[in-house]
């Protein structure tokens, strides 16, 4: 007997650093479906994130603020996660900070006087 299987995509990786980056893991954020909301958040795995890149902790928010940080599509939680990986901050450095003088092996230096 041959069952039934459903696939499908329910979280995206969005960075703006190559996937090879020691910090990749940092400037990460996700897009992931959520089933009890019935929508898509922006993560950083903590974290939800708003359209304006404010954190909210799920666990300290209620139903409004929730729906605040909940998407209806895929489409445009990936475009919020695109607006906050390109300006994001961690411990005081932007990703442009971190992204400058990195040399991909075999590469030139990015940014600098490399």
């Amino acid at each position: 007997m041959t069952l039934p299987v459903d696939v499908s995509v329910d979280r995206y990786s969005v960075s703006c650093l190559p996937k090879d980056h020691p910090l990749a893991a940092i400037y990460t954020l996700y897009v992931v479906y959520r089933r009890n909301l019935d929508g898509w958040v922006v993560t950083d795995g903590v974290a939800n994130l708003d359209r304006a890149g404010n954190r909210l902790w799920p666990s300290v928010s209620g139903p409004a603020e929730r729906a605040r940080y909940t998407f209806a599509s895929e489409v445009e939680a990936l475009e919020v996660a695109r607006g906050c990986a390109a300006v994001m901050t961690v411990e005081g450095r932007s990703v442009a900070d971190v992204v400058v003088g990195w040399t991909v092996p075999g590469a030139h230096a990015v940014g600098g006087d490399a």
